[in-house]
């Protein structure tokens, strides 16, 4: 009888063992000065999920999705994917018994995860009466809409593996992992189109961008969370509905007005907000052709008059995201910058934008400063039917985000039955925590305006 060994063997000599590291995965693996670039996904489960079944369903996962058992390797000319000879199965799966399951939770949080060793995926049960499940994944493999699809996989194997203790998945060896993708389902127009600027470009334009007042410096990574329950999320959505808005809308419109009461901006300041943009839209069914990084961003920028109430700013958000999406901005100029990064060496292009993100890290919010830009992630809705695992139900799941140091800040946002969690990761420097909590008083305090 062959073990699992044997055949994972057989998927190690058939699958490529390397792997091109495509335009955004650089990109995110240079963004590191300005995060810890690790994503998770937490899951609240209502009992006990079966360990060992899981170890295997994980293990099956980076054998179908040959990408998240590899490492990064940088070298002079190019980088790259590779796939290690093995992988021991101690380092994918760790169940953990815990008295302080959230305590344990937090400090997986923090775990970073060598690029240049792997593996890049790893999960851990935190054990009591109900367990959470947290699947981490770096970001210069997947961002959100990869991560999420590696969950989807995991809990998929998970059930395959409860009818049929012997299933194999097929390896996902040509899975398209690059932007040339998203390029093929535009019409000709459109791909013209993007070698063009949009309403997000100012040639020539040097001006002051506000920021969130973080205080500079070290510090122990802090977390400060929010939630919306089901009944408030629908009176949110039926709020926007009524005024030919969505919940997106609205929550940026809170966002911005919270901000705006935060920060207090000079009238020569520049009240945009970096809103990353998920170009999986433009693909049939919303799908990659395997985990990969597929993220733009687009500015939400509507001046410093809110107006009058709540409407009139929602009203104003609503007209400008809707002409940004029209204007493809959040693709506008990327065939460019991948065209460049592709003829020069990577050691080349990796000093120039590290050295960059260094400088306007170190220099806060100066003049034409775009890092410090507030940024708002919305991950969408997580599919309560593609995270079950048999009959041990997930009550809520999200994504907390990475810790981004200062003078970075984002809301991220993750929907679950309807429930929407709202979480901000920084650095405990200074006033940090106590003025993250007063923008989140502000912020609930303009979202209740829709309850």
């Amino acid at each position: 009888m062959r073990t699992h060994n044997d055949v994972a063997s057989d998927l190690h000599s058939i699958t490529p063992l390397r792997f091109r590291a495509q335009y955004l995965d650089q990109m995110f693996c240079f963004l590191q000065v300005l995060s810890d670039s690790q994503n998770h996904c937490v899951m609240r489960l209502g009992g006990r999920i079966d360990g060992q079944r899981l170890a295997r369903a994980v293990r099956l996962l980076i054998d179908a999705e040959p990408i998240a058992g590899s490492r990064y390797v940088e070298r002079w000319w190019k980088a790259y994917w590779e796939r290690p000879g093995e992988i021991e199965p101690g380092s994918l799966l760790r169940v953990v018994e815990t008295a302080d399951g959230e305590a344990a939770l937090r400090s997986f949080l923090l775990e970073k995860p060598d690029l240049a060793r792997g593996p890049l995926v790893t999960v851990r049960v935190f054990r009591g009466p109900k367990d959470t499940v947290c699947l981490k994944m770096h970001h210069t493999l997947g961002d959100g809409g990869g991560l999420s699809e590696l969950c989807r996989l995991m809990a998929a194997f998970y059930r395959k593996l409860l009818d049929d203790p012997s299933f194999e998945p097929e390896p996902n060896r040509e899975g398209d992992r690059s932007t040339r993708q998203v390029y093929r389902s535009l019409d000709v127009r459109d791909r013209m189109r993007l070698w063009g600027g949009g309403r997000d470009a100012h040639p020539g334009r040097a001006f002051k961008i506000w920021s969130f007042p973080l205080c500079a410096g070290p510090g122990t990574p802090l977390i400060v969370q929010r939630t919306v329950e089901p009944e408030s999320f629908e009176a949110i959505r039926e709020y926007g509905k009524a005024r030919g808005a969505g919940v997106n809308d609205v929550i940026l419109t809170a966002y911005h007005r919270a901000l705006h009461a935060v920060v207090r901006p000079e009238p020569e300041l520049r009240l945009r907000i970096a809103l990353p943009f998920d170009w999986r839209r433009f693909l049939p069914e919303g799908r990659a052709g395997a985990v990969c990084n597929l993220l733009g961003v687009i500015h939400s920028d509507i001046g410093h008059d809110l107006g009058n109430d709540f409407d009139a700013t929602l009203s104003r958000v609503h007209q400008d995201m809707e002409a940004r999406k029209r204007d493809l901005s959040g693709l506008r100029g990327l065939p460019l910058q991948e065209s460049l990064c592709r003829v020069l060496p990577y050691r080349v292009v990796k000093r120039r934008i590290t050295s960059n993100f260094h400088r306007l890290a170190r220099d806060g919010n100066t003049r034409g400063n775009r890092i410090a830009t507030p940024g708002l992630s919305n991950a969408g809705a997580l599919d309560p039917l593609a995270l079950e695992f048999g009959d041990v139900e997930v009550e809520n799941a999200f994504f907390p985000g990475p810790v981004h140091y200062p003078p970075c800040f984002t809301l991220v946002l993750t929907s679950f039955r309807g429930r929407m969690t709202f979480t901000v990761r920084s650095l405990d420097s200074g006033a940090n925590r106590s003025r993250i909590e007063h923008f989140f008083e502000l912020f609930e305090k303009e979202l209740s305006q829709c309850q």
